[in-house]
């Protein structure tokens, strides 16, 4: 099944209303349009501790692959993740999807929002 866009919502210098959240989804899992800087608002729902994972398919010129930038959040929590700068079209970037940037979860219960900055 194709990724779930998790849209990024442009923060005016007058003030920016609350967007709608996405709904995780963990079987599609989601992706952001790539090039923006932003922060993801990652919200567990659940009543347990879960991981939300920025997938980083960036390779090092000697083929040493960078890891997966894992972020665990408590149970009901919510941590903001800055996408800024070259990191975002570095490291996170899919190249063979439109630069998009992936994240993946492996639990539904998840809300998100992101914020360009």
């Amino acid at each position: 099944m194709p990724r779930v866009n998790i849209p990024i919502e442009p923060v005016a210098e007058l003030g920016t209303s609350q967007p709608a959240v996405t709904a995780g989804n963990a079987t599609s899992d989601h992706y952001l349009d790539g090039g923006t800087d932003c922060i993801v608002e990652c919200k567990n729902t659940s009543a347990g501790s879960l991981d939300v994972t920025f997938v980083t398919p960036y390779v090092t010129a000697g083929g040493i692959a960078l890891a997966d930038n894992a972020v665990t959040v408590a149970a009901g929590a919510v941590k903001l993740v800055r996408l800024k700068g070259s990191a975002v079209r570095v490291f996170y970037q899919q190249s063979g999807d439109s630069l998009r940037i992936w994240i993946d979860i492996n639990s539904s219960s998840w809300e998100f929002r992101a914020y360009a900055i």
